[in-house]
């Protein structure tokens, strides 16, 4: 058997090399975690964007509001 002192070292050892696994793994995981969920972000701004025909009526319609409420606060009537 080993003595107190070698024991105690192999123990060191083998908690440190036990710790150093498990924090690479989550470093691992944690970077592959940001990487799906930049993906998922990437995926919804494709998404958004001008190029549909709605979202040109939308921001038409938000143009045609605000000159309404410009000529509501200049005194304006329409």
């Amino acid at each position: 058997m080993l003595d107190d002192q070698g024991f105690y070292y192999l123990m060191a050892l083998t908690i440190f090399a036990s710790i150093l696994t498990i924090s690479i793994f989550m470093l691992r995981a944690w970077r592959d975690w940001i990487a799906f969920r930049q993906n998922e972000i990437d995926a919804q701004n494709n998404h958004i964007g001008f190029d549909k025909p709605m979202s040109l009526i939308e921001v038409a319609d938000l143009k045609e509001r605000v000159k309404k409420l410009e000529a509501i606060a200049s005194g304006v009537d329409i």
